[in-house]
């Protein structure tokens, strides 16, 4: 069975350059990741709720940034790869701050949901952080721009995914106050985009010093 693996035409053109591997790796990633933005689109449609959509735009548009990285911007070779994903990585902390509060209070529309679904978000969310850790900690000596612009993405992708989740669980399971809901949101929200807006910052400075 490995051997036929081997011998197929995908496999060899994976294995033929470091470019196409990280081709194959991002398509890979993207489809995961997009798969996820749909779920919570669908989340969005059951439960009237513009938390998931939200996380499902933040996804889909992380998902792009990272294509654009692999597909385009390395192929063209692009030095300022790094500061552009910088600044994109910014503005989306931003609107995300902005989603946060604006639907701080609005646990109840998230709606409750069952053990699969909670399965699920725990299995992407537990999943993800797997997989950024690993990243991290394999790839700390790597200061290639394109692997280091999207080893940022890797890490609002979980960022997100993590309020997601605690959101979530608070609508499930929470049998709190409606002002303790709203403070845990806005606590959990705001760090998440202190940590992405720091991602996107590091981006920069990385970017200044190189050049």
């Amino acid at each position: 069975m490995l051997k036929r693996i081997a011998e197929t035409h995908i496999w060899k053109w994976i294995r033929k350059d470091s470019l196409n591997f990280d081709i194959a790796k991002t398509v890979c990633s993207s489809v995961f990741n997009f798969g996820y933005a749909f779920f919570n689109l669908f989340l969005a449609w059951i439960s009237r709720s513009i938390w998931y959509v939200t996380v499902s735009a933040f996804l889909s548009v992380l998902g792009i940034m990272r294509l654009v990285i692999v597909l385009v911007w390395r192929r063209q070779r692009m030095e300022n790869a790094m500061r552009r994903t910088g600044i994109l990585t910014l503005i989306l902390a931003a609107v995300l701050l902005l989603m946060v509060y604006q639907t701080a209070s609005q646990s109840a529309s998230v709606g409750k949901h069952g053990d699969i679904v909670m399965i699920t978000i725990a299995t992407y969310t537990f999943t993800k952080l797997g997989f950024v850790i690993a990243k991290a900690v394999k790839a700390r000596e790597s200061a290639y721009p394109i692997a280091v612009s999207i080893r940022s993405i890797s890490y609002a992708e979980a960022a997100i995914s993590v309020v997601n989740l605690q959101r979530s669980m608070i609508a499930s399971f929470g049998s709190q106050s409606p002002e303790w809901e709203t403070m845990m949101n806005i606590m959990t929200g705001s760090a998440a985009c202190i940590f992405i807006a720091a991602a996107g910052i590091s981006l920069i400075r990385k970017d200044i010093r190189k050049h």
